[in-house]
């Protein structure tokens, strides 16, 4: 008799650690989706980043530095 609750006691174990590794595989599924969706954000940010120092750099180059530094000044004067 004590062979069989020991197999019953074995059985009742792993039963108990595949529902945890079931669960944990879950979570896991859970969180890559969350990080997959972070770096997806994290692209678009630099994206726009990118495209706004493209044209802020183009303005620039199109502008002399005395008009940048005249309207500065006037937007300084007036705020």
């Amino acid at each position: 008799m004590h062979l069989v609750e020991t197999m019953m006691q074995i059985q009742k174990s792993i039963g108990e650690l595949t529902a945890d590794v079931r669960n944990m595989k879950a979570t896991l599924d859970s969180h890559g989706k969350k990080i997959d969706r972070i770096s997806h954000i994290i692209f678009a940010a630099a994206a726009v980043v990118t495209v706004l120092v493209a044209i802020v750099g183009f303005i620039a180059n199109q502008t002399s530095w005395d008009d940048i530094r005249g309207l500065l000044e006037s937007a300084l004067k007036s705020g």
